[in-house]
């Protein structure tokens, strides 16, 4: 089984060193590493020509593209998760640290779960100093593994309401590589990944412990919620409607993309498409809500959005419908 790793830079000499220090230390080594840099000014190059040195050393294939212009995260992951040839791709961010076994463990994961499409796992939450916060990824996500676990159906329920797959601790088959390419630019690269995977019914496998230290820092593109409390929620929707009535645009728009992408490569329409397409609609209601200052007519699409149980399969039901209102 080859292995490759798909790996985006961009302005990163400050982390980068601990990324790839991390990839060589593994305690199985990937045979190639495909790194694409977005026009990077600082001298994020410079390293990476160093480092190729070192994995050719190892007899690691390292292949650098730098773009002409920037092109933005996901196009650039677009860009290196094309130019892999291995069987398995990870993905990688150019600021976190890969414990070193972490390569180890997912191809495990693989061989144990035979049917899976992509697995992922937790992380640990470090600050920038790579100091440990007591955080983990599926702890501030408030991820149930078991629900996720029950089937493909179950997954990309759990992925429309809200993303749990973690891009840094992501790898999937390359084979499927047709069903992911292209990828909307203007939503993540992880959660699109992990949507249309599950949806052909080829879903995810976890790996319960952490197999990376994931950096929180003030530079990067993603980050983690360290507050997540419904009530810190709520508050963060009520000063961001705008920003929120956008994301349920957008959200609304990449499930039906997501629906015409699975329909038109398997040729049939099925749960998952139906489920893709149910989620759609419910966040074009969202968006709608979002977008009146009418009262009836918000009151309206939540009674509607009850009635048709979309609150509850979506959406944490009653909570939910009060706190539309109350935006």
């Amino acid at each position: 089984m080859k292995i490759s790793v798909a790996l985006c830079t961009y302005n990163g000499d400050k982390y980068l060193d601990d990324q790839l220090t991390s990839i060589l230390q593994q305690s199985l080594l990937p045979n190639e590493i495909i790194i694409c840099d977005d026009k990077s000014i600082d001298s994020t190059a410079t390293l990476l020509s160093q480092y190729k040195e070192i994995f050719t050393t190892k007899n690691i294939v390292c292949k650098v593209f730098v773009n002409e212009e920037n092109i933005g995260i996901v196009n650039n992951f677009s860009a290196a998760i094309s130019e892999c040839t291995g069987d398995i791709i990870f993905l990688s961010d150019q600021d976190d640290y890969w414990l070193c076994n972490k390569i180890e463990k997912t191809i495990q994961c693989f061989h144990d779960n035979p049917n899976a499409g992509y697995v992922f796992s937790n992380a640990f939450v470090v600050d920038e100093y790579m100091a440990p916060t007591s955080k983990t990824m599926f702890g501030l996500l408030n991820f149930c593994i078991n629900d996720f676990n029950l089937s493909c159906h179950n997954q990309v329920l759990q992925l429309i309401k809200y993303n749990v797959v973690t891009g840094c601790t992501l790898a999937f088959k390359k084979k499927y590589i047709n069903y992911i390419l292209p990828m909307p630019e203007n939503f993540l690269h992880d959660a699109w990944i992990a949507i249309i995977l599950s949806s052909i019914h080829k879903g995810g496998a976890i790996i319960s412990d952490a197999t990376i230290k994931y950096r929180q820092h003030n530079n990067q593109t993603v980050g983690a919620s360290v507050d997540n409390t419904y009530i810190n929620r709520l508050l963060r929707d009520y000063y961001n409607k705008e920003v929120n009535k956008k994301y349920y645009h957008k959200l609304s728009n990449i499930l039906r993309l997501a629906a015409e992408r699975i329909s038109s490569s398997l040729g049939i329409e099925d749960d998952s498409y139906k489920l893709l397409q149910r989620g759609a609609s419910h966040y074009y209601a969202k968006y709608s809500i979002y977008s009146s200052n009418n009262l009836l007519y918000k009151l309206k699409i939540i009674y509607n959005e009850l009635a048709t149980g979309n609150y509850k399969l979506f959406a944490n039901n009653y909570c939910s419908a009060i706190k539309d209102i109350l935006i």
